[in-house]
């Protein structure tokens, strides 16, 4: 694939001049694309269209919204109530346990109300 083939295919899906031009000399040069934050890959910041996926990669993408679900999908008042019974259901047992914990030690220690 040419420079100038290059050059188009990114411009359409978005990309500015200075990014297209490191893109460029990047793979001209082979060397493997990474930003200056760390080693994330060099990509601009937008989401991709299955269209524009299909036209940069050169091949069909078919992408299932259901599948796509992540952690900050809305999460309905059901599963809310779960989630928070479930919470407190957690520091509930913590604390119980840590009460018991706390009272064996001062009957082994015969300390508090268990002194002799």
């Amino acid at each position: 694939m040419s420079d100038e083939e290059v050059s188009a295919v990114l411009s359409k899906a978005g990309w500015s001049k200075s990014e297209i031009d490191s893109a460029l000399i990047l793979l001209q040069k082979g060397a493997v694309p990474t930003s200056s934050q760390g080693n994330v890959p060099f990509r601009p910041d937008m989401e991709f269209s299955p269209s524009q996926l299909s036209s940069l990669l050169g091949v069909d993408v078919k992408l299932d919204p259901s599948i796509m679900r992540g952690a900050s999908a809305s999460i309905d008042g059901r599963e809310v109530v779960v989630r928070t019974f479930f919470g407190f259901g957690i520091v509930l047992v913590s604390l119980s346990i840590a009460a018991l914990i706390g009272l064996g030690s001062m009957h082994f220690l015969e300390i508090g109300p268990f002194a002799r």
